[in-house]
């Protein structure tokens, strides 16, 4: 909808659920979307991270840059009015001091990935290739990498291996999880057999990653990060 009277004749007209706007055309109709809200239609807004609706307003706030999971959690059906500051009030996983590094050839899986496990880490970077992941571990520190099997050149596989060679020969620690499409009988046995640490089929279920982290970092569970 590109204009108010848009959205009222689309809500006449449909079993509207669900508003995803951006911050200036909720500003420029507040009213009208928090009256909508207490209809039990659900207002969300993509706006920069100091964006305040008013008080009492039952909009929910997804901070800029917007990715696919805060999206899929509001349709999920979270009653969250602020999503930056989900994990530290419902007391879920956050792992305030890891940094996490996601690996895959494919750039939107990166991008689902790394909208996935943002709000779980400090920072998340991404690489498109066991070497280019190598590459960014020898020049920065990750407490976790989620690592793709199949890539070209240089499989998941060979890349974790070199991986933790380096971190062993210079006194660092770093868990290695499979990412992989291959969920057969077996595979999981196989990955743990290679050296793996852990094992995520895709698509993710954020269920299975949790109970995996709360295992390879149990020392980085509390929100704020203390120290490990």
């Amino acid at each position: 909808a590109d204009t108010i009277k848009e959205v009222e004749n689309l809500i006449e007209r449909l079993n509207v659920k669900y508003i995803f706007m951006g911050e200036k055309e909720y500003s420029e109709n507040s009213e009208y979307f928090d009256n909508l809200t207490e209809k039990g239609i659900t207002v969300a807004i993509s706006a920069r991270a100091d964006f305040k609706t008013k008080p009492g307003s039952k909009a929910i706030i997804m901070p800029k840059p917007l990715y696919g999971y805060p999206a899929s959690r509001i349709l999920n059906g979270e009653k969250i009015v602020d999503l930056d500051n989900s994990y530290e009030n419902s007391g879920k996983l956050f792992y305030g001091n890891a940094r996490a590094l996601i690996v895959d050839d494919e750039p939107m899986n990166l991008v689902v990935a790394k909208g996935m496990f943002k709000d779980y880490f400090a920072e998340t970077d991404t690489a498109l290739s066991g070497a280019e992941a190598i590459k960014k571990y020898e020049s920065n520190k990750y407490d976790v990498v989620f690592m793709d099997h199949m890539m070209p050149e240089m499989d998941g596989v060979e890349a974790m291996k070199l991986l933790k060679d380096y971190a062993k020969k210079f006194g660092r620690n770093v868990a290695v999880i499979a990412l992989t499409a291959n969920a057969m009988s077996g595979a999981r046995e196989m990955f743990f057999k290679e050296g793996f640490d852990g094992f995520l089929a895709k698509p993710i279920e954020i269920n299975e990653f949790e109970r995996i982290m709360k295992r390879v970092l149990p020392q980085t569970q509390s929100y704020d990060g203390g120290e490990r």
